[in-house]
């Protein structure tokens, strides 16, 4: 699975359009895994280590607006990552922020082979 997707997935604010269902389909995740990404705030650890660690520092990164401090960076960095992968993060953070504020700038819809992903924060 790509650091892109699991930013996506983590981000704590999903835009109108392609649910973490359809990226969930896309790179073969289980139900359980995009639940837990969903509740990022009560689900606990993830049950692999390598991906509750990104998943951590990517809410560091959202919650400090990347300003993580050394310890997150190096605990990142201790679980096997590396420096290009926190900048993949903050890139994958920054795509998904841009594309989404676009989106929702200009009403853009939702392609129609993606349409039947839509996710609705309500219906969740």
């Amino acid at each position: 699975m790509s650091l892109k997707i699991i930013a996506d997935m983590a981000s704590t604010s999903m835009p109108r359009g392609v649910s973490r269902a359809s990226l969930r389909r896309r790179s073969a995740s289980s139900p359980d895994l995009i639940a837990a990404l969903r509740d990022a705030e009560g689900a606990g650890p993830l049950p692999d280590e390598r991906l509750d660690a990104i998943r951590v520092f990517i809410l560091r990164v959202l919650d400090t607006a990347g300003d993580v401090g050394d310890p997150a960076l190096q605990d990142f960095l201790a679980r096997g990552y590396t420096a290009q992968n926190a900048l993949e993060v903050v890139l994958g953070i920054g795509t998904y922020t841009m594309s989404t504020l676009a989106n929702r700038l200009t009403g853009a819809p939702v392609d129609d082979q993606l349409a039947a992903y839509a996710w609705h924060p309500e219906a969740a």
